[in-house]
């Protein structure tokens, strides 16, 4: 069976692939054919996705969608709209006008249209009717908060897709760092963070490190590094995201804290092992919604006016709830191969 499924992001993002990543792999089966639309990520951000010589790969949307509505003509076949996060904007509701067609003749003649694992940045204002059709064509329809569920008005609640992926297995059994990584976009860490990350470090007898997941936010993390006089590990400028993922997975295996406001970094060291204190120089409440879809509260706070006193004290109750976040992911994950198990069935209902 063809299965058309769209699994484009930004290439200087490694949160992207990774979260995406784990949404194909709930499309492998021997009796699937990929069809994977990754548009203008280039090879870099394709080496992430997971990709096998079996997969068709396409970089234009109108050729992939062409050939989606030319399968579902002549066979039974699958459409699968992109997870993550949805910008309303006009781009995004053009994007949604093209998959209408597709998704309806997709199920009228017999196929599957999916949409899973998404979730929008403002989930406010008038519901987008392109969207709306689209997510109401589809026989699973899936959102990774509960606020874009309720706003959509269908579907159900999943945890976001990068949750499902196991962790890289480098366990050398000792977590001696405190990962520090930020957001180049949001102001500048006030120096109670950073006297913050100091004194969380020293009381869990800690070596406080600064990486970046995401090149654009490459200064930030070297300014950090620089106020705090300590290392900056692994400074990413580009490359294949497979490639790098792999060092920052090592990193997280030897990590016991990471204090970022970038979800991914955050998610990607939980299924490593690392507890996450999402600190925001803003608004906490797209970390709040995500990691209460898979059964996480409590863990993100904006740190804005925050002495390093209360910054620490908070950073130390989520450092001691080490067995309850453990789990959690553990539950996640069962989720998403449940969700993974369905997609299947529904594709291949004689499987």
């Amino acid at each position: 069976m063809r299965v058309f499924i769209a699994a484009h992001g930004q290439p200087d993002n490694l949160g992207d692939s990774v979260l995406r990543r784990a949404m194909l792999d709930a499309f492998i089966h021997t009796r699937i054919e990929r069809h994977v639309l990754v548009e203008h990520g280039g090879s870099d951000y394709t080496a992430g996705l997971g990709l096998t010589g079996d997969d068709r790969v396409y970089a234009s949307r109108a050729r992939w969608q062409r050939a989606a509505l030319s399968s579902a003509v002549q066979q039974r076949a699958g459409f699968v709209t992109n997870a993550g996060e949805v910008q309303l904007n006009r781009r995004r509701t053009k994007i949604a006008v093209a998959d209408i067609p597709t998704a309806a003749i997709v199920r009228a003649r017999g196929g599957v249209p999916i949409q899973t694992g998404m979730a929008f940045r403002e989930p406010h204002g008038p519901f987008p009717w392109q969207i709306a059709i689209v997510s109401r064509l589809s026989k699973i329809a899936t959102w990774r908060d509960q606020p874009s569920r309720d706003y959509a008005g269908v579907g159900e609640v999943t945890p976001d897709w990068a949750f499902a992926l196991h962790g890289s297995g480098a366990r050398s059994g000792v977590r001696d760092l405190l990962v520090v990584t930020m957001r180049g976009d949001r102001p500048e860490p006030t120096p109670a963070f950073f006297e913050s990350v100091k004194t969380l470090a020293t009381a869990r007898g800690l070596r406080p490190v600064v990486i970046n997941q995401v090149v654009r936010d490459k200064a930030r993390s070297a300014m950090m590094a620089h106020a705090m006089d300590v290392e900056y590990i692994a400074p990413w400028s580009g490359g294949p995201h497979d490639d790098f993922e792999r060092v920052v997975r090592d990193v997280y295996a030897r990590t016991q804290l990471v204090m970022s406001d970038r979800l991914h970094a955050l998610v990607i060291g939980l299924t490593e092992g690392a507890l996450p204190i999402g600190t925001t120089s803003g608004s906490s409440e797209k970390l709040d919604r995500t990691f209460a879809a898979a059964g996480i509260h409590d863990v993100s706070f904006d740190y804005r006016g925050l002495e390093a006193e209360e910054i620490v004290r908070r950073g130390m109750v989520i450092a001691d709830r080490r067995e309850q976040l453990i789990d959690a992911v553990a539950s996640a994950r069962n989720r998403l191969e449940t969700l993974g198990q369905r997609v299947r069935s529904e594709l291949l209902p004689s499987s």
